[in-house]
């Protein structure tokens, strides 16, 4: 592999994440990759690496990932060029130690706070591909693999952000053991040991706990209002007699109200009862509403029970 002589190899010793099968699975199979021996280098030939066609931008970056993952180091993209009607005409990829911290906050004087170690090595590696109007298929712009900074070796590689990936497959097994009371550390301690350590699980524990409060959020949650909402209108898809609307409000939430019916109802109706306590809630702060929602909820259920065997 060709490179400057500031960059060190990786001593991946303990395998090949980028073998020639899954090379296959990116539509590229004109490179073929040597075993890992001694210090764990692959010998790349650049110039095959310059003449690969690939069939889409994604194939082009598995194939770039693959490549970083293998030799110690993280990508991110950077430069994204498309035409008129949506189609990727040049894209780029970096390595995620490219560029350099601003100079005013290295220069700050007055800072209050340590400053963060710094991440960015000017590191001048990179991968480019553009879109070729005859074929169709993108082609090698430049590829430079000159690497100002370490390389990472097999148990390091798999922290770059770019090669952690928590996927369907790890949230289910994550979610059945949760619902059986298995606690997260538990369980990520579990797939370390199932997967064969840590620098093959492609994910740490606080990329499990994002994924886990992300997917729990998208998900309906029931609350009393919503309860209330359902059961109420419920009734009036049941009921001719039964009338009810709500309403949104930006400053306390959910708000459910009666806004008048088509039929007259008596001074003691339930709709009256309702529409007498809904009007408090604007001024109580928003713990207290959904408690006051449930009561008055539950004292309309009753007095509707009462008028209708009434």
């Amino acid at each position: 592999m060709d490179g400057s002589g500031s960059q060190s190899k990786p001593d991946n010793k303990e395998g090949l994440f980028f073998t020639p099968n899954n090379m296959c699975s990116t539509g590229v199979n004109s490179v073929q990759f040597s075993s890992w021996e001694g210090s764990g280098n692959q010998d790349v030939d650049i110039n095959q690496i310059k003449n690969m066609k690939f069939d889409s931008v994604d194939d082009a970056r598995s194939f770039y990932l693959g490549y970083a993952r293998g030799n110690g180091f993280g990508i991110r993209a950077t430069n994204l060029d498309h035409d008129r009607e949506g189609r990727v005409l040049r894209r780029k990829w970096v390595c995620d130690k490219q560029g350099s911290r601003r100079e005013e906050y290295l220069t700050n004087k007055d800072r209050k706070r340590k400053p963060r170690l710094q991440t960015r090595q000017n590191c001048k590696a990179c991968f480019s591909i553009g879109l070729d109007s005859d074929t169709l298929k993108y082609s090698v712009r430049v590829f430079m693999d000159d690497h100002s900074h370490k390389l990472a070796t097999f148990r390091e590689v798999s922290s770059h952000r770019s090669h952690r990936n928590l996927d369907e497959g790890d949230y289910a097994q994550i979610d059945a053991m949760g619902k059986n009371c298995i606690r997260g550390c538990q369980t990520f301690e579990y797939m370390v040991d199932q997967k064969g350590g840590y620098s093959k699980i492609g994910f740490t524990q606080k990329d499990m706990y994002n994924k886990i409060a992300k997917l729990r959020r998208s998900k309906a949650f029931e609350s009393d209002s919503q309860a209330a909402i359902s059961y109420l209108e419920s009734k009036a898809f049941t009921e001719a007699n039964f009338y009810c609307r709500f309403n949104t409000d930006m400053m306390i939430g959910l708000l459910i109200y009666f806004g008048g019916t088509p039929i007259l109802y008596s001074s003691t109706s339930a709709s009256e009862m309702f529409l007498f306590l809904i009007p408090l809630t604007r001024q109580m702060p928003m713990a207290s509403l959904w408690f006051y929602l449930s009561v008055s909820t539950t004292i309309v259920q009753l007095v509707y029970l009462v008028l209708h065997f009434c």
